[in-house]
């Protein structure tokens, strides 16, 4: 399964984009982009141009898919474009751990769907964003395809 441009511009608009690196507090790698980590090569002087932001985030993009396939798709074959776009902003957001944990913790789609914000994550200090995001992924999964 491939992200389309609504799965994207999900990501893109709770991502938010840096095209400086930073480093967040207590985290041992630079951020920077459409949250674009654990990547060695970022340093504290990296600054990407948009075009560069747009490229790895859909190169990052990739590896997520993989993980909504192996994970999500591997128990719920029927999942459709927007389901699935869905899983990877959700994925992109808490990792293939969050992931699985949502998927483990669902016996059917529609209730896969609904789990995303009992799911949302465990920073408190983002409590609010991250279930403002989980709600519009929710949105996007159920959206009639």
């Amino acid at each position: 399964m491939k992200i389309n441009n609504e799965g994207i511009a999900l990501i893109k608009q709770f991502e938010g984009c840096s095209l400086k690196a930073y480093k967040l507090e207590g985290e041992q790698y630079y951020t920077i982009g459409y949250g674009h980590s654990f990547d060695n090569r970022i340093t504290a002087t990296t600054v990407w141009t948009q075009k560069q932001a747009d490229e790895n985030l859909i190169n990052d993009l990739q590896k997520y898919c993989n993980n909504v396939d192996e994970i999500a798709v591997k128990k719920f074959k029927n999942l459709n474009s927007n389901q699935c776009n869905a899983l990877m902003s959700y994925c992109y957001n808490r990792g293939p751990g969050g992931l699985r944990e949502l998927v483990e913790h669902s016996n059917t789609i529609e209730e896969l769907g609904h789990n995303m914000v009992v799911y949302w994550g465990k920073a408190m200090r983002y409590k609010d964003g991250l279930v403002r995001r989980r709600k519009s992924e929710a949105s996007l999964f159920f959206k009639v395809v």
